[in-house]
């Protein structure tokens, strides 16, 4: 798919190719991410890598086609030289805002703490209902509510669906007040949270 989007890329438009990448790229790896992506960052980092050659080579066609001449031709010592030399002209981040896109593994704390916010909403989906417990601590001065944490004594567990997204949704900030917020201006406080907290995404040729 995503060969097929990049041999038809330079024919399209800036809008047409975000709805494409909208429309085929995105559902491929959001479809289960918050049970699959249980990797590393950096294993998961390489599942971003293909996604971020797409839309460099759409939005820098040139310098795309010149930065992968360059590195195909050098040898391993050679393109370390060039990608330090070259590492700001590597910089996607700029581009995946512009697009408003998250990456994989900010999809997958996206849809975790979406998941957890409506689990507690008056009206949660079906099955979601006392998946999650409120925490009775008060000793501390907060508006977020903390969720209780359930004991893992083994990797499978702490890979778990309801683990990771207790995590997830207690690394919040704690002054964040969720009584009465819509979903929609939910879900858009946690985009700004995630691209805020991101580290560069740099091109890997």
């Amino acid at each position: 798919m995503l060969g097929r989007i990049r041999a038809i890329a330079k024919f399209l438009t800036p809008k047409v190719f975000s709805t494409i990448f909208n429309s085929f790229i995105i559902p491929v790896y959001d479809y289960g991410i918050d049970i699959w992506a249980t990797q590393t960052r950096l294993e998961l980092s390489e599942a971003q890598a293909p996604i971020n050659r797409l839309i460099a080579a759409y939005h820098y066609p040139s310098l795309f086609r010149k930065l992968r001449r360059k590195v195909q031709k050098g040898d391993e010592t050679a393109r370390r030289r060039l990608y330090l030399q070259q590492r700001k002209l590597f910089l996607v981040s700029d581009v995946l805002e512009q697009m408003r896109i998250l990456t994989i593994p900010e999809r997958a704390e996206w849809t975790m703490l979406k998941n957890v916010f409506l689990s507690l909403s008056e009206d949660p989906h079906i099955g979601s209902q006392n998946l999650f417990t409120l925490s009775s601590n008060t000793r501390c001065s907060r508006t977020l509510p903390l969720l209780t944490v359930d004991a893992c004594n083994s990797e499978t567990l702490r890979k778990s669906v309801k683990f990771r997204s207790v995590k997830v949704w207690n690394s919040l900030p704690k002054t964040w007040d969720i009584q009465n917020l819509p979903t929609v201006t939910f879900k858009k406080s946690v985009y700004e949270l995630l691209v805020a907290r991101r580290s560069d995404q740099f091109l890997k040729l």
